[in-house]
Order: C-alpha cells, then structure tokens, then sequence
C-alpha cells in the first residue's frame, strides 16, 4: 500500500514575518526544510486580505521549491485568474471570512454547483488539478463529482475537536465519506486541526491519499524545529498506516515525549552509574554497554519510557516503575520492543479483560540534539 502524502502548510511562517513587517522567517526557506525533511508537497492559503501569504511568496516557492504547490483560495473570479496566472500543481478552492481565524468549515458545492463549475474548468484547462474543501457529507461530494472536480479534501475539525464520546461518530463520517468518495473514483485528501495525536486514525483510513498540515507543524517546530516536527510526523503517519490496521481495534493511549541528549550527557557525567541504574533495566543497561552512542541510547530510553507512561493514562499511573519498562532492539531487525513486567503488566492485563490482548507500538528517533519517542498502545479482540 503506498503511503499517504504530507502536505506541509506553511502559512503561518508569513504570518510571523508579517507581525513585524521585515523579512524573516522566510517562507521559501521553510518550504526548503520541508523538502529535506520529506514533506511530498507545500500547501499555501493565499487570501484575499492576504493576512499571511502573499502572490510573490507563491511565485518564488513555485519557482523555488521542487515539491508540488496546492493552492488554496477562496472561489471567486479575481482568485481563479491570480492561480491560473501563477500555475500551481493544484488548488484546492476553500470557504473564506475575512472575520475568520482559520477555516471553519467545508466548502458548500451543493447548491453553488452553476457558481463554481466554470471556476473548476478554466483551472483544468491549465493542467491544474483541482480540490474542493468540504465536510464530509454525501450531498457535498456528490457536488463535486457533478461539477468536475479532481479532488474532495475533507475537513477534520469536527473530529479534532470532538470531545472524546463523541470522536468516534465524527471518525465514523469520515470513513463513510471517503468510501462514498472513493467508489465515486474522485482522490480523496483531509486536514484542519491534525497533530501527532489525532492523526494516527486519520492515517488509519485507506482511501485517504494525502493529509495538509500547518498549524501544528510550525507550531511545534517552535519546540521540536521544524525538520524534526515534519520528520516525526512523517514517522507517526507511516506508522499508523502499518502496524493499526484493524478498524475493530482500540486505541487506548497516546504517548509523546522530547528528550535533550545534551542534558543526558551533562547528567550522566555527574553521576554515570546511578542514573543508568535509574532509567535503565539490567537488560537495557547490558545492551548500553556495547552501543557507542550510548547518551543518545539513554535518552531514546528517557524519552520512550515517558511517553508510555503518558500513553498508560487509562490506569493509575503513580504505579508504573521505570524498572516495568523495558526497551530492546529485536536482534533482526533493530527495531525497539517494548515489554512490561510487575505490577504495570497486572493492571495492564486487569485492564485489558478476558479475550484481548494489549500491543505497545513505539517508534523511536534521534538527531542530535533530540530524542523522541512516539507510543501507541492498542487494544486487540483475540476472538
């Protein structure tokens, strides 16, 4: 199964540029970082206030960038023309409200189908492919498909923001849509609110072929930089699409945790052998002995031990041990397995109940001078 594509919007690096009216951040440059990063496109929102991109940002990371622009605009005459002077890869026609924040919801094509329509073949007449942002609803892509679109992205709002009883219904409507899309034979794409997070159940959905996200990518990158930010998300979608693949299964907890591998080092200088002792089980401090990035070895540890106990937040967590947890490269692959022993495996096993079983996924990174780890834990019916 091939992946699904990354869209990295980058919006909101012209939005701080703009709070000071200079020249920095340069949004070219983070369209750059995205290519090395393994971003497979930039999606940029030129508005019609033009409160963060503007027409020469789309022209220069057109030109500059060798990853494939989506445009999104709003649906009106004067936009259309601006994309089809500009030539981007795609546009993807959104609702606007110069009195919005952000986009607050789908596109309505139902009932503006004689509006937009010609929007849509004089874009196509240019080799533009184009996408229209809608909520998931069977009116809205049926629309789409009548007036000839290429593409339905769906907004994921309603689900990001769903109180927890109700992410469930609001996931549901976005497989029923992307089915109902999908057996129409039109591309399907999402976005709006996703996060390390909230995006592993969205990765989860086959027909889904590309996810655009900004907000939470260049906000975390405040933290984590933004190649870092872009690469781990990367991972979590890759890993979400390959080891949850059971609509039936259980998501019981999500972990994430940042570890400074300079702060390890400074530490475990101090006191080498009690804080090995402190993070690291008999087995995992055996394996340390014979690493040579042994700091970073113990802060993947730190890092992944801290986002399994976070993901461990359906039981009481004031009763796991770092000495319960253990992470070993399996002797094939390299790849971390985590086990859990003791008391957080009896909770953990009251938990579960008779006829499941619980699977820990982690994926584990690091690039100097960062450690991170990324903890799913699933709950499988063995019936």
């Amino acid at each position: 199964m091939k992946e699904i594509r990354l869209g990295v919007n980058i919006d909101h690096v012209a939005t701080l540029r703009n709070a000071r009216g200079g020249i920095h951040p340069d949004p070219i440059r983070a369209a750059k970082i995205a290519e090395v990063a393994g971003a497979d496109g930039i999606t940029v929102h030129l508005r019609e206030d033009r409160r963060h991109i503007r027409d020469e940002d789309v022209k220069n990371i057109i030109k500059k960038t060798i990853l494939p622009v989506n445009l999104e605009l709003a649906g009106n005459q004067q936009m259309i023309e601006i994309a089809c002077a500009l030539e981007p890869n795609a546009v993807c026609i959104v609702p606007e409200n110069r009195q919005e924040v952000t986009t607050e919801g789908g596109l309505s094509v139902s009932g503006q189908e004689t509006r937009l329509a010609p929007f849509i073949e004089k874009l196509k007449r240019k080799k533009i492919k184009v996408s229209l942002f809608i909520d998931p609803k069977v009116q809205e892509i049926e629309a789409a498909v009548n007036i000839g679109a290429d593409i339905v992205e769906f907004h994921t709002g309603r689900y990001c923001d769903a109180e927890e009883h109700n992410k469930e219904k609001e996931l549901t409507f976005l497989v029923q849509a992307a089915n109902v899309a999908n057996n129409y034979g039109i591309e399907v794409h999402a976005g709006h609110g996703l996060n390390f997070n909230n995006v592993v159940q969205i990765s989860k959905i086959k027909q889904i072929k590309e996810l655009n996200i900004g907000h939470f990518i260049i906000g975390e990158a405040i933290f984590l930089g933004l190649k870092t930010t872009i690469q781990e998300m990367r991972r979590i979608i890759s890993h979400a699409e390959k080891c949850i693949v059971k609509r039936n299964n259980l998501i019981l907890g999500i972990g994430t945790d940042l570890c400074s591998i300079e702060r390890i080092t400074h530490v475990r200088n101090q006191f080498p052998i009690r804080f090995e002792a402190k993070i690291l089980t008999k087995k995992e401090q055996k394996e340390l002995f014979f690493r040579s990035d042994k700091n970073a070895y113990i802060a993947k540890r730190f890092a992944a031990k801290e986002a399994i106990y976070k993901a461990f937040s359906f039981i009481k967590q004031n009763s796991i041990s770092w000495q319960e947890l253990e992470i070993l490269n399996d002797a094939r692959s390299g790849a971390p397995v985590v086990s859990i022993q003791g008391n957080c495996l009896e909770k953990f096993n009251a938990y579960l109940g008779k006829g499941y079983k619980g699977i820990i996924h982690i994926s584990l990174t690091d690039e100097y001078p960062y450690a991170m780890a990324y903890v799913i834990i699933e709950k499988i019916n063995e019936n």
